[in-house]
């Protein structure tokens, strides 16, 4: 579990990388969380799944965690593969969160 933060004019990009799964899901968010709060703004943010293979149930809780605290904000998810597409549409998460092909 890896990520980098690239901060846009109209956009934040969060790029996710790896396997995004078990215990240390809440810690790899809060990190990211950390990081985003000093920039966020009316700027949407857009979570890159380019590089990632699989998320678990936690991983999918805590966004929806992420997305409750951060009111105001557009959240995008872009670059799911085709099992991270399945994963989305059967939880229905495609609804919450606006699903792109790319940035």
């Amino acid at each position: 579990m890896k990520y980098e933060i690239e901060l846009k004019e109209d956009a934040i990009i969060v790029n996710l990388t790896g396997y995004i799964m078990g215990d240390g899901v809440k810690t790899f968010l809060d990190g990211i969380m950390d990081e985003l709060r000093p920039s966020i703004d009316s700027r949407k943010i857009i979570f890159d799944f380019k590089y990632v293979y699989i998320i678990d149930s936690a991983f999918l809780s805590l966004l929806i965690d992420v997305r409750k605290n951060i009111l105001g904000c557009d959240i995008a998810l872009c670059n799911l593969n085709q099992k991270l597409k399945t994963i989305f549409k059967f939880t229905r998460l495609d609804k919450v969160f606006s699903v792109e092909e790319t940035r």
